[in-house]
């Protein structure tokens, strides 16, 4: 499930309505590109006059928040994300689509430590994209969720982070309870090489009714945290099912660490440690169905 291509062509069908009939229930449509190529122009050509920017910004400007707008980001669209909130989704109710398959997403790259595509707005949608964070080390926060509302949602984002040693990296953390409440992330892709040295991929600040589910996790994350952490506060009702966490680091322990008194499950996982038989911590979650190995080349066995 490393890309998830059926997303990806979900997003084009999208794209086909919105320049054609459009979608019922949807508020207005923007469109972010600036490529001047053949498909590029065949896109833009198709578009309403006034709706096309030139970065995201623009586009969120353009949006009102609580109307169901919608972004449509055209194939090989690039965007450099130089600071914090670089980019930032500070509207309700706003989705974000890519539009393109493998090289030819939407790609966003973090070129500074404090870079951070900052969703700050409730109940948004960011679909079929990718960002590239291997330029610089230690980069604290690609994703930072601030809302007070929360509802976030991630489908078929790929995150390439940690390039080079000793990277302090976390994929998707939420700076209160409220902004992971029913946070949703599926079928997406976060992944640093073997060299990279990560705190985690996913932490979160609390937050209610949050589900991660059908995602490719792995990188080097600290040994006994694990790609997904919950700190500083209980996270009731969490569900985490139907991943890929690999934690590659020497003599990692963990996959998942969430807080004391969290409640929720953690069911049908494929885990991957280098040492233990404990790679999920949580006294009080419900644990089930997963598979996991503390060896590369080791057959699973199940964890019960």
């Amino acid at each position: 499930m490393i890309y998830d291509r059926n997303i990806a062509i979900d997003a084009q069908i999208q794209l086909t309505k919105i320049l054609g009939a459009g979608i019922v229930g949807a508020g207005d449509v923007f469109f972010v590109g600036t490529k001047a190529t053949a498909s590029y122009n065949w896109y833009r050509s198709r578009v309403p006059s006034g709706k096309l920017f030139t970065t995201m910004n623009k586009a969120i400007a353009a949006c009102a928040t609580k109307r169901n707008d919608k972004i449509v980001v055209l194939p090989q669209y690039t965007e450099t994300i130089s600071a914090a909130g670089g980019v930032t989704v500070n509207k309700d109710d706003v989705e974000i689509i890519g539009v393109g398959t493998g090289t030819d997403r939407p790609t966003f790259t973090l070129t500074a430590t404090a870079s951070t595509f900052l969703i700050s707005g409730g109940n948004v949608t960011v679909r079929n994209i990718y960002v590239d964070a291997t330029g610089i080390d230690a980069i604290v926060t690609p994703f930072s969720l601030t809302s007070t509302i929360g509802g976030t949602f991630l489908s078929n984002v790929e995150v390439y982070f940690a390039k080079t040693s000793y990277v302090a990296l976390k994929v998707l953390t939420a700076g209160t309870a409220a902004a992971a409440n029913n946070l949703l992330i599926d079928s997406c892709y976060f992944h640093g090489d073997a060299v990279a040295n990560c705190t985690n991929a996913i932490q979160l600040v609390g937050g209610s009714f949050i589900k991660i589910t059908n995602n490719v996790i792995n990188g080097n994350f600290t040994t006994t945290l694990g790609p997904i952490n919950g700190i500083t506060a209980v996270t009731p009702e969490i569900f985490i099912s139907g991943n890929v966490l690999e934690n590659r680091t020497a003599a990692s322990t963990k996959v998942v660490v969430l807080y004391t008194g969290s409640t929720g499950r953690v069911v049908n996982n494929r885990i991957l440690i280098l040492s233990g038989t404990a790679p999920i911590t949580g006294d009080t979650i419900s644990v089930g169905g997963n598979y996991y190995a503390a060896a590369v080349g080791v057959s699973a066995a199940v964890l019960i």
